[in-house]
């Protein structure tokens, strides 16, 4: 399996996963300052029908406490630092994506949910982007398991009701976490359409492909 860099060479220079960085950076910075919950800025289902349309992106950068804070900041930075030299620019596409996909599914899926805050849908979202990325550079049957493992957690926190490993102020909601991941997938199959089909066709004619 080729090795995860966090930070990767780029005409002798090194470039690092300044995107990610720079969400986790505002999500840290939105925490220190408005604490958590904030009232203007969570995903709240009242106040968006009444014309609040940025409480559809902000609910996804404030948390409903420290323990929330900290593990989903966290996490954003590391697979950021995992994944973002490989995806690139693409790992807009998958975070807006997830926002997008997160967003539909909590006002037509769960009209019953009126607030809704953090990262952990995003999260999920550059998970399966960057390790499809990483299938396509390496075959290495160790990604797909991890990718299954990850949606092993998915399937138990859905079943169980909650997160597994985090206990926070509002309650988790593993389906966002589930359709998270799906958006980040269906990203990284837009963004890199030279699929397993397309490569094997390739080799078995003898063309070469990038």
């Amino acid at each position: 399996m080729r090795g995860l860099p966090a930070i990767r060479s780029v005409h002798g220079g090194i470039q690092a996963p300044w995107r990610t960085l720079t969400l986790s950076f505002l999500a840290l910075v939105l925490y220190l300052s408005a604490g958590p919950a904030p009232e203007t800025l969570v995903y709240d289902r009242t106040a968006i029908a009444g014309g609040d349309w940025w409480r559809l992106i902000t609910g996804h950068l404030v948390h409903s406490d420290a323990e929330h804070a900290l593990w989903d900041i966290a996490a954003l930075a590391l697979f950021g630092a995992l994944f973002e030299g490989r995806l690139g620019g693409r790992v807009i596409a998958s975070l807006a994506l997830g926002i997008l996909a997160i967003d539909a599914w909590l006002w037509w899926a769960m009209p019953e949910l009126l607030l809704y805050c953090g990262l952990s849908g995003l999260v999920n979202a550059l998970i399966a982007a960057g390790l499809w990325r990483l299938w396509e550079d390496s075959r290495d049957p160790l990604i797909l398991w991890i990718g299954l493992a990850a949606l092993a957690k998915i399937g138990l926190e859905t079943v169980a009701g909650s997160a597994l490993f985090t206990h926070t102020a509002w309650p988790g909601i593993p389906e966002v976490h589930a359709v998270g991941f799906a958006a980040g997938f269906a990203a990284a199959l837009i963004a890199f359409p030279r699929s397993a089909w397309e490569r094997c066709l390739c080799r078995s004619s003898g063309r070469q492909v990038a």
